[in-house]
């Protein structure tokens, strides 16, 4: 029997409850702010169906020899920061700007991503 797609609405609650949640990203911000992001949204088209993947996604063409980082490392990275409403952050080589976006989102500081 063979199963419909996963939705990405599917895929990013797979990603959150499966991924982070089990492997020790327990910051309730920041699993808020992972379910709320649209992360295939960072992507190009053609890399928009990785979106979910526990690994690195390529972001060739739009950018050759970078990539979109794994979900749990870039989540235990984000909460190992503590970051606090007001705070101010600078990301350098921010890539697509999911990680930015997602330090934002979960924390209310106030990033800059170049």
């Amino acid at each position: 029997m063979d199963m419909p797609p996963l939705s990405f609405e599917q895929a990013r609650e797979i990603m959150v409850d499966g991924q982070l949640r089990p492997n020790k990203v327990s910051d309730e911000r920041l699993l808020e702010a992972a379910r709320a992001l649209r992360r295939e949204d960072f992507l190009p088209p053609e890399q928009q169906p990785f979106a979910y993947i526990d690994e690195d996604v390529p972001l060739t063409p739009l950018a050759p020899n970078r990539v979109l980082m794994e979900p749990l490392v870039l989540a235990r990275l984000i909460q190992a920061l503590e970051a606090v409403r007001g705070e101010r952050f600078l990301v350098i080589g921010a890539g697509t700007g999911y990680g930015a976006a997602l330090l934002a989102r979960a924390s209310g500081a106030r990033v800059t991503a170049l």
